[in-house]
């Protein structure tokens, strides 16, 4: 689909869109030059909706550690990925899996097995 210039009106595929309401398109600056004291209030008005758009949006959902199923903490320490089966599980999973393993009398790397697939973990997990 084609679009038009605001102010010439030639259409093609390569206009270049308004940076602040982003539904107006250009030529070039001179025809944005040319067509900005029309288009300056409605183009205000549209950024404002866009940013308090942006500004108020919802996050996107937690994703939930596939063990406990409660959602994953924010930041760096959200979880620890496994190569073994290409899941993220929360720490507090890995700790309580670490600490039943630990407790069993199981000290070394190799005994403790993945949280989730229960796979042997290897030095790079």
């Amino acid at each position: 689909m084609a679009s038009q210039c605001a102010a010439c009106g030639r259409e093609g595929e390569d206009l270049k869109t308004c940076n602040g309401c982003k539904m107006v398109k250009y030529c070039n600056a001179s025809c944005q030059k040319r067509h900005r004291p029309e288009h300056r209030q409605k183009c205000q008005e549209r950024a404002a909706q866009l940013f308090d758009e942006k500004l108020f949006a919802d996050p996107p959902p937690r994703e939930e550690c596939p063990i406990c199923f409660l959602p994953m903490p924010y930041g760096d320490n959200a979880g620890t990925y496994f190569a073994c089966c290409g899941k993220i599980i929360c720490s507090g999973c890995i700790f309580g899996t670490t600490k039943a393993a630990i407790d069993a009398g199981k000290s070394n790397l190799s005994d403790i097995k993945c949280a989730f697939c229960r796979a042997e973990l290897s030095e790079e997990d």
